[in-house]
């Protein structure tokens, strides 16, 4: 793949460098919980996907069924980033259904791995949405979500404005890096 697309072992490369720096990421995987085994899992799906959709391998495809099952098994959410690349296929299909039988047949295979679990995890739903309340979330919320996610939660919300500034001054001199040349 890195053959084919000149630039994109630099942008893993440093794709790979911020994932192992990110605080968020080395926060959660000193949890004894369910996180890292997500990350793992999400990122076997996503190797699938890109060996399923850029080679064309059915390996490529059961590897994401198989990782977007064991996602959804691991986190209720695991199965959002699959159903973001399954609709990034559609998009990047272009008219070319055919293209999607990988994706669809990878899809329903985690789809029908998790039926079992289907009936618990609808109780569960039930008892987290009657026992648990959240505020409304303010206006800020999504830029503190992404403040949170790059610098962790280990900073307080007065370093808030700094820390901000400081990511986006990053990412912004990151960005030229990554482009094409």
């Amino acid at each position: 793949f890195a053959r084919d697309h000149p630039g994109s072992a630099d942008a893993a490369t440093v794709g790979a460098f911020a994932l192992a720096l990110s605080p968020f990421v080395l926060f959660y995987s000193q949890e004894l919980r369910m996180y890292g085994e997500l990350l793992a899992f999400l990122a076997l799906a996503g190797l699938g996907f890109a060996w399923g959709w850029m080679r064309g391998r059915r390996v490529g495809w059961l590897l994401f069924g198989a990782g977007a099952a064991a996602a959804l098994y691991t986190h209720a959410l695991g199965a959002l980033p699959c159903l973001a690349l399954a609709a990034w296929a559609a998009a990047d299909a272009r008219g070319h259904w055919s293209r999607l039988k990988g994706v669809a047949a990878a899809l329903v295979l985690a789809a029908l791995a998790f039926v079992p679990w289907a009936a618990i995890t609808a109780t569960q739903v039930n008892t987290v949405l009657a026992s648990f309340w959240a505020p409304n979330p303010s206006l800020l919320a999504p830029v503190f979500s992404f403040y949170q996610v790059l610098l962790g939660p280990f900073l307080g919300t007065e370093l808030f404005v700094p820390g901000l500034v400081s990511v986006l001054l990053a990412l912004a001199l990151t960005l030229p890096a990554l482009a094409p040349r």
